[in-house]
């Protein structure tokens, strides 16, 4: 008889474990909003993992004119991206450690042709690169950058520092 009560009390401290973890333990945010220039950016999307650096905005039909991405990596280097499977036209800025901008390109969709095997389409797709070193890659439509006047030197206050408390 005693098994039975023991064996409840597992259970009951398990269930109170997970859900008293679920409620203590802050989860990375869905947003990360950003200022950029001034000008507020609420539906920022965080990819912090390998498999959500490789999925990125492939596939949208849409951003939101206040949305992106925001790629951050576990250390700086010289990033390079490119618009496989990505429908919609994208400025890339590229920030060092500081959030300053180290560069920044335009890049227009470049769908695929009529039966193209995945090697003929990665083979022809344009890369864009940091050129220096960064820790980042911010994602926001096509043309947002020039509208904000936003360049090279420039800085956006990303808050990594806060975003690493939350992994």
């Amino acid at each position: 008889m005693r098994s039975i009560p023991q064996f409840l009390l597992f259970v009951v401290l398990g269930l109170f474990l997970t859900v008293s973890g679920a409620f203590c333990a802050e989860a990375v945010p869905k947003h990360w909003p950003l200022l950029i220039k001034d000008a507020p950016f609420a539906k920022i999307e965080l990819a912090l993992t390998p498999s959500e650096h490789k999925q990125g905005l492939m596939k949208r039909k849409t951003l939101a004119e206040d949305g992106g991405m925001l790629f951050v990596f576990p250390e700086a280097s010289v990033l390079k991206f490119w618009m496989m499977d990505t429908w919609i036209p994208l400025d890339v800025v590229y920030l060092d450690e500081r959030g300053v901008v180290v560069a920044i390109h335009t890049m227009p969709p470049e769908p695929r042709k009529a039966n193209e095997d995945d090697e003929s389409y990665c083979r022809r797709l344009k890369t864009y690169s940091s050129v220096k070193p960064a820790i980042a890659a911010l994602e926001l439509n096509a043309g947002t950058a020039e509208s904000l006047g936003l360049q090279v030197g420039d800085t956006i206050d990303l808050r990594l520092a806060d975003l690493a408390q939350k992994k």
